[in-house]
């Protein structure tokens, strides 16, 4: 009897980060993992399979089987995932906890050492974890949160423009002691004012940013503040807290099929009030050395918080980069400038009239190409 468990399922097979959309039938012992199309891409016996990582919405659960050791199968939390796991083997006992006083006992001082770690230990771990993720896995889980984020909008690639702010990311990144390349792009859409760091060092800047800045100093603050969270792997320290050690540690050890599903995830995610204010102070320390006013930042936070309540936008989308960037009002007293000193303009006159006109020529994205 051949039961249709889980439709529009994702499989890897192991050899390629594509992803499969897939229907999954269980008949008998056997798993079958069928294509769009009915063609049947694997059949996993279900002895051999086990969970390597529960549901946790929006991030799906993972299934591995031990005869294919690198193929994952992706499904979402749901009725599909219980029938497949209660029909796992090694999923189907339950131990009955002991009750007597001893265990109570031990229960409880195992839960008390179990919130040291979590309050204590894990976050210096975390920190840690960060800083080992390979390059080339930071450099494609980027990509996927780029993919995420744009959408159907396409970069805007007009010549001049690109040089102007790849000029600009120079100066800065002449100060950044992380020493990574660096990829800006600007997004075709003036209807969301944001700008974004992924992993990796893929920074995104709506077009609505660079036609709302006063000047080429504001665009040079909202650029430095996000490079900065990259140099301080903050965007990838916020992965590991929001999806856990296992599944991260997963992800380390070469499980590409979690990238796509962790990539929705992260674009979602706003920054700490900690990180948010070691990125600003970063941008300004950095702005300060290549003499540029850091106070272009602090310039530009005021606009947009004054759109905000003048035009009444909360909660809509077109003032993300607030709701991504919290506590505002905060970094705006933070970035006060106490220095009286002449500072260069961030690009020349005919820089900046380039990179306002930078959307004359788009592109689809193509990300991960």
């Amino acid at each position: 009897m051949s039961v249709s468990v889980v439709k529009s399922a994702k499989y890897y097979d192991g050899k390629t980060s594509k992803a499969h959309i897939v229907d999954v039938v269980l008949s008998g012992s056997i798993l079958h993992i069928t294509d769009e199309r009915g063609k049947e891409l694997a059949a996993w016996s279900l002895p051999t399979l086990k969970i390597i990582e529960p549901p946790s919405p929006p991030v799906a659960g993972i299934i591995g089987s031990d005869k294919y050791p690198d193929a994952r199968l992706n499904i979402e939390a749901g009725k599909g995932w219980n029938y497949i796991k209660s029909r796992i083997p090694n999923n189907k006992r339950t131990k009955r906890l002991p009750t007597h006083l001893g265990a109570f006992i031990s229960y409880s001082v195992l839960a008390i050492i179990s919130l040291a770690f979590l309050f204590v230990m894990f976050p210096r771990i975390i920190g840690n974890l960060a800083y080992i993720i390979p390059q080339t896995w930071e450099d494609a889980l980027g990509k996927q949160v780029l993919a995420t984020m744009a959408g159907n909008d396409k970069i805007c690639v007009a010549r001049a423009g690109k040089d102007a702010i790849d000029r600009l990311t120079k100066k800065i990144q002449s100060q950044m002691q992380r020493k990574i390349e660096y990829d800006i792009r600007v997004i075709d859409n003036s209807y969301v004012t944001n700008a974004f760091a992924a992993p990796g060092g893929h920074i995104i800047i709506y077009r609505s940013i660079i036609e709302e800045a006063g000047s080429p100093e504001e665009v040079a603050g909202v650029l430095a503040h996000e490079m900065a969270h990259v140099e301080q792997y903050h965007t990838t320290k916020a992965l590991i807290r929001n999806i856990g050690l296992g599944f991260t540690l997963s992800m380390i050890f070469g499980d590409v099929g979690t990238l796509e599903s962790v990539a929705q995830l992260l674009s979602q995610m706003s920054y700490s009030r900690e990180d948010e204010s070691a990125a600003d102070m970063r941008a300004k320390e950095i702005l300060n050395a290549i003499n540029i006013d850091p106070r272009g930042l602090q310039d530009f936070l005021v606009r947009m918080s004054e759109q905000e309540i003048d035009l009444d936008f909360k909660g809509s989308e077109y003032l993300k980069y607030l709701s991504s960037h919290p506590d505002t009002k905060e970094r705006i007293k933070a970035l006060n400038q106490d220095e009286n000193r002449e500072y260069n303009t961030a690009m020349s006159y005919d820089d900046w009239e380039a990179l306002l006109s930078v959307c004359d020529k788009t592109k689809p994205a193509n990300y991960g190409k």
